[in-house]
């Protein structure tokens, strides 16, 4: 979450996946400041988490598309 929020530009949003456990203290300066936005997505079960696994190990589900570039073409 820390990383996220640091690397967010103005007018950026966070969207948190899933449950985590812990906690993160954030200065409520940084939201007119940066004009950020910070949402919550809870989405499934574990037992649709155990499917998608399945489907995954099966082959199911095409992997996504990487692309390696230089650090310069960053």
């Amino acid at each position: 979450m820390e990383f996220g929020v640091n690397i967010l530009r103005k007018g950026g949003k966070l969207v948190m996946v899933g449950l985590y456990g812990g906690a993160y203290p954030i200065s409520t300066v940084l939201f007119p400041f940066k004009m950020m936005t910070l949402e919550g997505s809870y989405v499934g079960t574990l037992d649709d988490l155990r499917e998608l696994l399945a489907l995954v190990q099966a082959g199911k589900i095409p992997p996504i598309p990487l692309e390696t570039r230089r650090a310069d073409e960053g």
